[in-house]
């Protein structure tokens, strides 16, 4: 069974950096044996991932082209940001202070479930993105609707 992460949760940041998981995300991970999280930076946001999740997709990074200036760029930028981080008995993770930096996490913040990653955002941030979602809602519909239908590719 694949991991799911679906919807949106505020918390709050202590003030050693740790943050609580919302307990139907912690369970998901848990039933899947996993006890630990990898963060990395995600751009305006933190994305966190299962660790087997995240051998999967370090896996497929090892496939691409390393003579690619684009490619060692991205790897270079994304691998310096990439944190295994434990959860606590409390459902608590650890956000290394680099990460709470790069994209400037203050106290209140939204964690998201999306599919097979979770997103950690600071809340301001996020109530930005999402405006500018609800405003390309129906673009954006349209456009994944164009690349189930294998149209994607022309």
């Amino acid at each position: 069974m694949s991991l799911r992460f679906r919807g949106s949760f505020e918390h709050t940041i202590d003030e050693k950096g740790r943050a609580s998981l919302p307990a139907r995300f912690r369970e998901t991970i848990f039933n899947q044996g996993d006890r630990m999280l990898v963060l990395t930076y995600g751009g305006d946001h933190l994305d966190a991932y299962s660790s087997q999740k995240w051998q999967k997709l370090e896996d497929e990074y090892l496939k691409l082209p390393r003579h690619n200036a684009r490619v060692n760029r991205y790897l270079r930028t994304l691998m310096a940001h990439v944190y295994d981080c434990d959860i606590d008995k409390q459902g608590r993770i650890l956000i290394p202070p680099q990460l709470r930096r790069l994209v400037n996490l203050d106290r209140e913040i939204v964690i998201v479930g999306v599919f097979d990653k979770i997103e950690i955002w600071d809340k301001k941030v996020f109530e930005m993105a999402q405006t500018k979602g609800f405003e390309n809602f129906e673009d954006d519909l349209a456009e994944i609707n164009r690349l189930l239908s294998g149209k994607g590719d022309e």
